[in-house]
């Protein structure tokens, strides 16, 4: 994982919750920047403290470190680059390396050269030629410590080709769009499968993770091992990203605990970006379930179903979630019958029947609110004689601003 746990003024480490978030991920590997410029002291000399204290907490994680080793000032324009210029970058490449030696096996010459971004130009030759120069003070230093190519932005074969560099290890880097887009449920899976961390949870790229979130799920589930899965709450947040001091109260209703019954009737929810289960439990019940679009619904109700109750918390915020026109929740016609569809998995359950009715109500309140015109047409299709309809019917007749969401 590309962490920068170093920063970029001072090389201090940022040690604490960006590490034990690494650690709890299963991540075996770092990557992060060293400047010359960020340890060259007053007198000229190299310190590298701060980065000792980086090693040796990651070490205590189970965790290397590949640095990647910029230019003399950062991210230099390397086409100024005198043969002066030269000789003190590859000092600079060979103190690291014997200071080091092979507590740092891997070191990393630029990062993203092939773009012009980093490496001013992205010319290949000048890359290959501060390649050369690094990989003969890296061996100089210690001939054991490997040299690692550049990793390129995607895999530019043609500019990888110019380079007449020098190295031990080449590896690049997939952006969006260099790989197969094979949907949300396959590559859930996908990574369920990588995962080397005990515990694991998801989370939509347009919300916000609060930072310590990972550690308190994860602190509860390790004094409590007898659950397999911990829920959270959510704030919600503006579409231009202004959240909530409020939590959103739908899901305090799910406190202390949920239960297969209270979920599967819709009378508890659980938001799809408050979850954190044991990973090898989930592996264990097949992960998520590529028959629906829906990832965590049909996971959450096998959870719940085959381990029993689990805890929701009440104090621990997972989520500052996103509201938008694209939010699922405001497709109600397809949300809602995909609900049903999941439902049906447990068709055989005592309470089968009831459920449908609930959701169907669900469904027909939530368009009686929004969509009044669309909740009469399909008043055929989900009216029933249930309490949990009738009490709703209602809605289609009071103007929307008078009711509540």
């Amino acid at each position: 994982i590309c962490a920068h746990v170093t920063t970029s003024d001072a090389a201090e480490p940022l040690l604490g919750k960006s590490l034990l978030s690494a650690e709890l991920l299963g991540v075996g590997w770092i990557r992060s920047d060293v400047r010359m410029r960020d340890i060259r002291r007053a007198d000229g000399n190299l310190d590298f403290s701060p980065y000792d204290r980086l090693v040796e907490d990651l070490a205590a994680r189970d965790i290397r470190w590949l640095p990647i080793l910029y230019g003399l000032r950062g991210r230099d324009d390397v086409a100024r680059y005198t043969a002066e210029d030269f000789r003190r970058y590859g000092a600079f490449v060979e103190a690291f390396v014997r200071h080091f030696g092979t507590r740092v096996p891997v070191v990393e010459i630029w990062n993203e050269a092939n773009l012009d971004h980093f490496f001013k130009g992205a010319d290949p030759a000048l890359y290959a030629k501060l390649l050369r120069t690094a990989h003969a003070a890296v061996k100089s230093a210690n001939p054991s410590v490997k040299v690692a190519f550049t990793g390129t932005a995607g895999v530019p074969l043609d500019w990888i080709e110019k380079v007449r560099g020098r190295m031990d290890v080449v590896h690049f880097k997939e952006m969006n769009g260099s790989k197969e887009n094979k949907g949300v449920i396959a590559t859930l899976n996908e990574m369920l499968e990588l995962a080397r961390g005990k515990y694991f949870c998801t989370f939509s790229s347009d919300d916000i993770m609060p930072p310590d979130r990972l550690k308190k799920q994860s602190d509860y589930l390790l004094s409590h091992p007898n659950a397999v899965a911990c829920f959270g709450q959510v704030k919600p947040m503006s579409e231009d990203g202004i959240a909530s001091e409020n939590l959103d109260p739908a899901f305090l209703k799910s406190v202390p605990e949920i239960s297969f019954d209270e979920f599967f009737l819709g009378l508890k929810p659980l938001h799809g970006c408050a979850e954190m289960f044991v990973t090898d439990v989930v592996r264990r019940l097949g992960g998520y379930d590529s028959r629906f679009f829906f990832e965590d619904y049909p996971l959450y109700l096998k959870v719940l179903y085959e381990c029993g109750p689990q805890p929701v918390l009440p104090d621990v915020v997972c989520c500052h979630y996103r509201e938008h026109g694209d939010n699922m929740h405001a497709n109600h016609n397809r949300m809602y019958a995909e609900f049903l569809r999941i439902i049906e998995l447990y068709k055989d359950h005592r309470l089968y029947p009831q459920a449908v009715r609930n959701w169907k109500a669900n469904w027909f309140s939530s368009l009686a609110y929004s969509q009044k015109g669309e909740a009469l047409k399909r008043l055929p299709q989900l009216a029933s004689f249930s309490s949990a309809f009738l009490k709703r019917l209602p809605k289609l007749f009071i103007p929307r601003f008078l009711l509540k969401r």
